[in-house]
């Protein structure tokens, strides 16, 4: 009976290895990841905020089970970076924020970050950045780049993957050159990257730092947009725009939804063209 104990267990461990496949916390990152390595296990479920985390028994065996890991920040994933952290499994871990050359921003300015490994030290600074870095093309190729490194993946079919994506920036360059210059919106600041690497003119965000959405900030943006004349709000494609409607009531203002985590795309390059087009189609009148 032990031996034909030790060849089942053989076994197991065997289609175990077998089936291992890569884990991504969101969506956006599955975008970015998929080209390069295949199909990948997308941690967060389908209508759940990336902002709080509530890690199911389904997922801690995902995780545990993972060729390897890819999350954003040790701060928008906290409790899945400390529960990597906590079983050793930081060899298997790719954190995005933290790979040399990866620009951040911060109040509208880019940052350059070089690893650090004092952890408690980088949450504190990351407490200042705006997580949501997947939507630069930039930062898209230096993931690439050390994924590829990571997985084994040939340089040959690197350099096909980003040849693509820098048609796609410039296809999205030409989408975006029309409209440009013209001011407008976000209810949340999800799409600073995009906004950033494509030089969009954004005039300002209808949320607060914490996220607050009072009847006096409601009135400073009601002012911002007259005075502005500013004609264009964008919001996430998961969030309502009723509060939005209510700010823009009565005024010639266009609401566009857009998809800000990737769930409405398969590919990170179609994503970055729909990104454009609803850009253009909001910022043209």
């Amino acid at each position: 009976m032990n031996a034909i104990l030790r060849i089942l267990l053989l076994w197991a461990g065997f289609f175990s290895l077998a089936n291992a496949q890569w884990v991504v916390t969101l969506p956006a990152v599955a975008r970015v990841a998929e080209p390069l390595i295949g199909p990948v296990v997308v941690l967060l479920p389908p209508g759940q905020s990336p902002h709080h985390w509530a890690l199911r028994p389904s997922q801690l065996k995902q995780l545990s089970q993972a060729e390897g890991v890819v999350l954003v920040s040790p701060l928008l994933e906290q409790p899945v970076y400390r529960w990597l952290m906590q079983h050793d499994k930081g060899a298997k871990t790719l954190v995005w924020s933290q790979l040399d050359g990866v620009v951040r921003l911060s109040g509208g300015h880019a940052h350059h970050h070089h690893e650090d490994r004092d952890h408690e030290k980088d949450e504190a600074h990351m407490a200042h950045i705006n997580t949501h870095l997947w939507l630069s093309p930039h930062n898209a190729r230096i993931l690439m780049q050390a994924l590829a490194a990571k997985q084994g993946v040939p340089v040959t079919h690197l350099h096909q993957v980003q040849a693509q994506l820098d048609k796609t920036v410039e296809r999205v360059r030409q989408l975006l050159a029309p409209v440009r210059q013209r001011p407008f919106l976000v209810l949340h600041d999800a799409f600073a990257y995009f906004e950033h690497d494509f030089g969009l003119n954004k005039a300002g965000v209808v949320e607060g730092a914490n996220g607050d959405i009072g009847v006096k900030r409601l009135l400073a943006m009601r002012t911002l947009i007259e005075r502005e004349g500013i004609r264009c709000i964008v919001y996430p494609a998961h969030r309502s725009p009723r509060l939005l409607q209510r700010l823009v009531k009565g005024l010639d203002v266009k609401l566009q939804p857009l998809d800000a985590l990737g769930w409405q795309q398969t590919h990170y390059n179609d994503w970055l063209i729909a990104l454009a087009k609803g850009y253009r189609a909001c910022l043209t009148y």
